[in-house]
């Protein structure tokens, strides 16, 4: 989409002049204002420093920080997403949204630092193309009100640092909302596909969560792009085939891969991975039968895991000193750790729930006001007016990824963040032409302190709910509204809108609106105050518990093991000679903290929730017969520690090794013998079968 304020492109007989911007990075290119390029530097620095602070001490996922280190290891783990280094059987998530943290461990050395390093670069990136895009949209004032906007988004902030990946999942669809913009103003069919191939990318990353943006693209495109509606219609279907190419791309390398040569597909029971994207992590999260998922050949969110903890299969183990090898489960308001939905919110208020919210919402009233008005506004102007187009698009994206989301049986708060570009597009466009239609003195120059006076009064609304919590924001917010609201009435009680007054007015009417979300994104710098590793959120989410009762073990840095693991591992190597595994343990949890902390390679029976049928019986008796799995071990919370079925190939094979296979003193590994003292703490024993010449 070209620029409501035309862009003045650089003649070529001035290749100088490109230089020498190229040379001052700091300067604003010739089409734009002195002042745009130093403030969106500004911008992009204090996102830098928000989201990079703190980055040595970084939580992260166990679960996922196995599987990034395993890909670091092992380019056959890195391809398909193994999550041991021998790639026995791969991560329940596509292996794309970690290729990155992979090669920065592969780089840098395995540290969580190497592993928010690029979420960290990604989430400035995000900031810095949402500016390009609104710019050229909008003009430069609304594209740096955007990304000043999204900079303060608190999710975004929270997320940053985290392993989480729907901060590549944003940066990716912002790319693919860049180039579809050229596309809408241009009519070009080449820019389109590109924005098709961006799509595709961001599918690698959280699959089909990424075709939400579609709806607003194909119809946006139809409605605005110049040339006859044929032409559209064809360009529409060239890009959708093209996207449907690139989202297949891993699937299609892995189902022309034998099977013998690749990791088995977690979540599926029939080791393909089209059930693990589009039922596992697609369809179950809406279905609550499970009818259609089982029909992938993949099992739902909403089934209760082996743990008999419902729903629980997306939320992975807390990382080193929350839950050790234990998957997470404690409760996190009314539906476990980490927000899965809120019982007591209507499907249709969860956007304006406690739990979401805080963490995308503040400047709703705003975002929602401009997609009305600009769509309104723009009545009557040619099909192909782009500023109303950009209003409809950033609304259809907004609106549609809302309804995914309050109608999901399966919702994280940290998911919102991909509303963050729509929400905070629509505030930078709106507050422009708001400001524009103050500056004509007409009718319509009520809307600005009005929709700064909702918006302000939203946030106030919504910053009570959690009455101990930054408590200076509320009299802050208050007093800039003042302000602002007593310099723009006076200014147009005067005739006076284009005064210094109007300006002065307007500006302390943006921070009023952003100093709220402002507040909330830098207090995930504070400790204690941007989730947990499992579900990253700024501010205090209700029922959060920063430790599971009775779980945790202090964290430690890097992955740093325990004597007694490092005792058990020695044991180990010593006893498995030259087999493929240490030891097979049940479920990818109870092998995250030996990966993490020392690479080695673990087999993880039943997978991530452990229901995966691998190894089955006859795998899992040849591993042993052919000396490539010698020790089981069993105990912790890894797939079968809280009472959840046992009608699982993992239980089926525990069960025969605690049967069969000889059970090694714990003195020889530097555990301790102890009698539990309740039926819970005999679960989480952990106990070491010897299964040599056993099977």
């Amino acid at each position: 989409m070209q620029a409501h304020v035309q862009d003045q492109t650089l003649p070529a007989a001035q290749p100088a002049a490109r230089r020498a911007n190229w040379q001052r990075p700091w300067l604003s290119p010739r089409d734009q204002p002195r002042w745009a390029r130093p403030a969106l530097l500004l911008i992009a620095a204090l996102a830098a420093v928000l989201y990079g602070w703190g980055i040595r001490t970084s939580p992260m996922h166990n679960y996922y920080a196995a599987a990034v280190r395993s890909m670091s290891i092992s380019w056959k783990a890195f391809l398909f997403g193994g999550f041991d280094p021998a790639a026995s059987i791969t991560i329940d998530k596509t292996p794309g949204a970690f290729w990155l943290q992979a090669l920065s461990a592969r780089a840098f050395g395995y540290h969580d630092w190497t592993l928010a390093l690029p979420q960290i670069i990604e989430a400035v990136l995000t900031v810095l193309v949402l500016y390009k895009v609104v710019r050229r949209w909008s003009g430069p004032s609304a594209g740096l009100i955007a990304a000043l906007a999204m900079a303060l988004t608190p999710i975004a902030a929270a997320l940053a640092r985290s392993e989480i990946v729907d901060t590549l999942l944003t940066l990716l669809l912002v790319l693919a909302a860049s180039t579809w913009q050229s596309a809408v103003g241009t009519g070009r069919l080449r820019t389109l596909l590109l924005a098709g191939v961006w799509v595709g990318l961001a599918v690698q990353v959280k699959m089909l969560q990424a075709w939400a943006v579609l709806p607003a693209f194909a119809v946006v495109y139809l409605i605005a792009a110049p040339g006859p509606l044929r032409r559209r219609l064809g360009h529409l279907a060239a890009a959708g085939g093209v996207t449907v190419v690139m989202s297949s791309l891993w699937a299609a390398i892995v189902l022309v891969t034998p099977t013998a040569d690749r990791p088995y597909i977690d979540a599926t029971t029939d080791n393909n991975p089209v059930g693990m994207i589009a039922g596992y992590n697609a369809l179950s999260r809406f279905d609550s039968t499970g009818d259609a998922t089982s029909a992938l050949g993949s099992f739902g969110m909403h089934r209760g895991g082996p743990q008999g903890q419902p729903g629980q299969q997306d939320q992975p183990s807390a990382r080193r000193g929350q839950g050790g090898t234990d998957r997470a489960g404690a409760p996190d308001g009314p539906s476990g750790y980490g927000g899965f939905g809120d019982q007591s919110t209507s499907k249709w208020a969860t956007m304006f729930s406690d739990r979401m919210a805080p963490q995308v919402g503040w400047l709703f009233p705003l975002a929602l006001l401009a997609m009305v008005f600009g769509v309104l506004w723009r009545r009557g102007r040619p099909r192909t007016d782009l500023l109303r187009a950009g209003f409809l698009m950033w609304g259809l994206w907004l609106l549609v990824h809302a309804v995914a989301f309050s109608v999901g049986q399966v919702n994280h708060s940290y998911y919102v963040v991909v509303l963050g570009p729509a929400v905070a597009a629509l505030s930078g466009g709106g507050l422009v032409m708001f400001w524009r239609a103050y500056r004509e003195h007409g009718p319509r120059a009520w809307v600005l302190p009005a929709s700064i006076l909702a918006t302000v009064a939203w946030s106030v609304s919504l910053t009570l709910r959690f009455p101990t919590f930054l408590p200076w924001v509320v009299p802050v917010a208050v007093v800039l509204t003042l302000v602002a609201l007593g310099a723009l009435l006076f200014a147009n009680s005067t005739g006076r809108n284009g005064s210094r007054l109007a300006v002065l007015g307007v500006l302390t009417g943006i921070l009023a609106v952003l100093v709220t979300p402002g507040a909330w994104a830098l207090s995930t710098d504070l400790p204690g105050q941007s989730g947990n590793n499992t579900g990253p959120a700024a501010g205090p989410t209700p029922g959060r518990q920063q430790q599971f009762a009775g779980q945790g073990r202090p964290r430690q840095e890097d992955g740093a093991l325990t004597a007694q693991d490092v005792a058990l591992l020695d044991f180990l190597r010593t006893g498995s000679g030259g087999a493929k595994y240490l030891a097979a343990v049940s479920g990818s949890n109870s092998a995250s903290r030996y990966i993490i902390g020392a690479g080695v390679s673990m087999l993880p029976m039943g997978g991530f929730t452990g229901q995966t049928p691998f190894p089955n019986q006859a795998q899992f008796a040849d591993l042993i017969r052919s000396g490539q799995l010698r020790y089981v071990l069993t105990g912790g919370f890894g797939g079968f520690g809280r009472g959840g079925s046992s009608d699982t190939e993992a239980a089926r094979n525990l069960d025969w090794a605690t049967t069969h296979c000889a059970l090694v003193p714990p003195s020889s590994y530097g555990g301790r013998e102890s009698a539990p003292t309740s039926s819970r703490s005999q679960q989480q024993q952990q106990k070491l079968y010897d299964c040599a010449g056993r099977a």
